[in-house]
């Protein structure tokens, strides 16, 4: 079903068991509405262009395979999520938390923008939900703090952050950290960036290591160790910024770990 142009001002729209909904331009407010949009058993939703606002939330989706929202003035209105595989948000101005209410498989915001303090991800429902993937593009927090999950009934397994932009006295928190997986090794002479949105500590240990630099996420660069004959690693520890690179050149291969700072 594609709706063009179909509905303005107050408005709710609902349907269940379609197999493709698409809504185009659509100019949906918030005064005194749930939610503009109300999806069950669905297996896929797009929503291009437009606003799409509601009070409470903009959006309640249940049993839903896939939703993509772009170019929409979602504005980070806050959403319903309950048994959805995927979700990509072009851009979320965040005001309201993305409610888990139900196992999420992935979400993609492509970019986040936070001024106030504010959480992202939060649940209503008293049992434990699982994120199994939460990816950002770009990360801009320009004041206060911004706290990735405000409930401890969210597992997220895995976090990928490309590009941070924190905000002199801004901040991210929640209670989200997990161990960091620990990347393969990169070759000799290849950066490695931390796309987690917290501090980790590298451990290196074994093989022969001539020079280490760090690229902090300003662009800034700091040799931190550099000797022609190459030193054996027995452990030594580094500590990456969210967005930091390290990036290090060997002539035996050595081993890392990654820890949470």
């Amino acid at each position: 079903m594609d709706i063009v142009n179909s509905f303005n001002d107050n408005a709710m729209f609902s349907l269940t068991g379609f197999q493709r909904i698409i809504l185009y331009n659509q100019q949906v407010y918030s005064e005194g509405i749930y939610g503009t949009l109300n999806t069950e058993n669905t297996r896929h939703v797009s929503v291009l262009g437009g606003n799409l606002w509601g009070q409470l939330y903009a959006f309640y989706l249940n049993n839903v395979g896939s939703i993509l929202i772009y170019g929409s003035n979602a504005g980070g209105a806050g959403g319903v999520l309950s048994n959805v595989d995927y979700v990509y948000i072009d851009n979320y101005d965040v005001y309201d938390p993305l409610q888990i209410n139900g196992d999420v498989g992935y979400i993609h915001l492509d970019n986040v923008n936070s001024v106030y303090n504010l959480t992202l991800l939060n649940t209503q429902g008293n049992s434990a939900v699982t994120v199994a993937k939460l990816k950002i593009g770009y990360l801009n927090v320009s004041a206060n703090t911004l706290t990735l999950s405000g409930s401890s009934l969210i597992t997220i397994n895995d976090i990928e952050v490309d590009t941070f932009n924190i905000a002199s006295g801004a901040a991210i928190s929640g209670q989200w950290v997990n161990s960091p997986a620990t990347p393969s090794l990169s070759a000799s002479g290849t950066a490695q960036k931390n796309t987690n949105p917290y501090t980790v500590d590298i451990y290196v240990t074994d093989g022969v290591v001539t020079q280490i630099v760090i690229t902090k996420s300003s662009g800034s660069t700091y040799v931190i160790m550099n000797n022609a004959a190459g030193i054996t690693m027995s452990g030594q520890g580094y500590t990456l910024q969210p967005g930091d690179s390290i990036t290090m050149w060997y002539s035996m291969v050595p081993t890392w770990v990654w820890l949470v700072a």
